[in-house]
């Protein structure tokens, strides 16, 4: 699917007009863009250890890192984001796997809620068409719903009477480590802050790349956006994002007169600016041993 959408948006700007782009971006700041990316992700990481920390998984910094990467680069080659998320759930190791997939919602969620909130700040310093405003509110209603259904799904798991079957106790543990790695206003507030830090270097990283292009596209007009495109791109039905990503930055810049090439080419410069930060993952995937309650590694059996 993803590839079809790809197909489409290239025939429709045009592989060679992409081709041209790509080839007179300036290389320092694309690097810049990766870095700034990166940094996010170590940002993600202390973010993660935290809530993990809250439901009871205590990991070294390292060990999250490696994680978070793994994760982030795993999302290259699976549908939308889920799969990433997956991924660093079954990687917190076993015997915790049910809180790290709790922690990976509640850290997804509210990640996403920092991007918005964000989105909202820059507005005034954006004044972006009616178009974006609208696309934002979009993006606010939606996780406002999903947050509404994870927390009436968190209520419905603490209600659960343990012993029934296997599937009602997971879901009762699940839900009860989703609780406890966001109730302590303290560790909200961090939280909320570090999430706030990963989006802004998230557009940090795009507005690089729109400079590297040389787009007429200021930091806040990009924040603005950045909701609407990780709405679209969390849908599972393309690999990596690939094509629905295009789509939704095609979408979004034609509001502020920038041309479907150009947006073409900065979506595609994000994914490999992306891959590319995420890379180091794929080493932890590789050599990653299992990992002690205290962060270090554990003889292999």
């Amino acid at each position: 699917m993803g590839l079809l959408l790809l197909a489409l948006v290239l025939t429709w700007t045009g592989v060679s007009d992409v081709a041209d782009r790509v080839r007179v971006a300036r290389p320092s700041l694309v690097a810049a863009a990766v870095i700034s990316l990166f940094l996010a992700f170590a940002v993600g990481a202390e973010r993660w250890r935290r809530l993990l920390r809250e439901a009871g998984v205590r990991r070294s910094y390292g060990s999250v890192l490696g994680v978070t990467l793994a994760g982030a680069f795993t999302t290259n080659f699976l549908p939308g984001n889920l799969g990433g998320d997956a991924a660093r759930a079954w990687l917190v190791g076993p015997g915790r796997r049910l809180e790290g997939l709790a922690t990976v919602i509640v850290d997804r969620l509210s990640l996403f809620a920092c991007a918005v909130i964000l989105g909202w700040a820059l507005v005034p310093f954006a004044d972006p068409p009616a178009e974006l405003v609208g696309g934002l509110a979009v993006a606010t209603a939606a996780i406002g719903a999903v947050s509404l259904l994870a927390t009436g799904a968190v209520d419905l798991g603490r209600r659960a009477r343990p012993g029934g079957s296997r599937l009602v106790d997971m879901a009762a543990e699940v839900a009860d480590a989703a609780r406890r790695s966001f109730r302590r206003p303290s560790v909200i507030g961090v939280a909320m802050l570090l999430g706030l830090a990963y989006q802004a270097l998230v557009v940090l990283e795009v507005w690089l790349l729109a400079e590297a292009l040389s787009l007429d596209l200021s930091y806040a007009v990009i924040g603005v956006i950045t909701p609407v495109v990780l709405l679209v791109t969390a849908l599972p039905i393309s690999v990596g994002g690939l094509g629905v990503r295009e789509l939704g930055y095609v979408a979004a810049l034609a509001a502020v007169g920038i041309d479907a090439a150009d947006a073409t080419t900065l979506s595609l410069l994000a994914g490999a600016a992306y891959v590319v930060a995420s890379a180091p993952g794929a080493a932890t995937l590789v050599m990653r041993r299992p990992v002690a309650a205290d962060g270090i590694a554990s003889p292999s059996s």
